[in-house]
């Protein structure tokens, strides 16, 4: 709900409330009873202003989130966002399950990670699939806003699992950060993709899966037997070879021999 809309700027101040009716509850209260925000100062004075001063004061006085000095040394992050040499990482950390924060879903198939507690900023290719892409100029391919949005609600910002399976970053080349791997928890979002029609198999990065790529299989051939998204109009070879009979036609131009037995 907007409350004020900044004249100069135009930014909007809004109250952010969770759930609907009496059940809902408002971000900014949180934040601020929890020690997570502070309030501005302004000459404005009222009793919403009066409330949000009270629980900051109450938040100051327990020592609990910003308002804890002891502590602050140990929040602050110190993230390497640059790794320097992607293929030494990858053999560190392979076959291991880490655990991530998603960042940000840059398609279906990439996600940006923050690995903890190293604090390794990652960008991961998901194995064994591609999903619809976002081009340069601004435009996309068909799905890929929709195969975006299914991953987002799924594992944005989410605490999740993920296993190294690969890197296409090698020695020297700092600028490819790009590695290779699968979400193993909350599940595995690559399964669901295939399944929902919204990512295809891909043969090279298939022979990296720690899965059973035959899992992956699968679930494209479901996808297609439904003819969901990606392949809403797809046939099957035998349906084609049965097409191409009904249509094809012949005529005989011209007979060079005839031989009797």
């Amino acid at each position: 709900m907007v409350e004020h809309t900044i004249p100069i700027s135009g930014r909007e101040c809004a109250l952010v409330y969770i759930g609907t009716g009496e059940n809902s509850v408002c971000v900014n209260e949180l934040m601020v009873k929890d020690g997570w925000a502070i309030t501005r100062n302004n000459n404005k004075q009222n009793e919403e202003v009066a409330k949000y001063s009270m629980w900051m004061v109450e938040a100051q006085t327990s020592g609990i989130g910003v308002h804890n000095e002891e502590g602050k040394a140990g929040a602050i992050r110190s993230v390497n966002w640059v790794i320097e040499d992607p293929r030494m990482l990858f053999d560190e950390l392979k076959g291991q399950p880490l655990k991530a924060v998603v960042e940000s879903v840059r398609d279906g198939g990439t996600l940006r990670l923050m690995l903890v507690p190293s604090m390794n900023y990652i960008t991961l290719m998901l194995t064994g699939i591609r999903c619809p892409s976002f081009k340069p100029d601004g435009g996309s391919e068909d799905h890929a806003d929709e195969a975006r949005y299914a991953v987002e609600t799924r594992l944005l910002n989410k605490d999740i699992e993920i296993i190294l399976e690969g890197t296409s970053g090698g020695m020297g080349n700092a600028r490819n950060q790009n590695f290779v791997g699968s979400v193993v928890t909350p599940g595995n979002i690559s399964l669901f993709l295939l399944k929902e029609g919204l990512a295809r198999c891909v043969d090279w990065s298939m022979k990296l899966l720690s899965a059973d790529p035959e899992s992956y299989r699968s679930a494209t051939r479901q996808a297609k037997a439904d003819r969901k998204r990606l392949w809403k109009n797809y046939e099957d070879l035998c349906a084609q070879c049965q097409k191409i009979r009904r249509s094809s036609q012949a005529e005989l131009q011209r007979l060079l021999m005839v031989k009797c037995w």
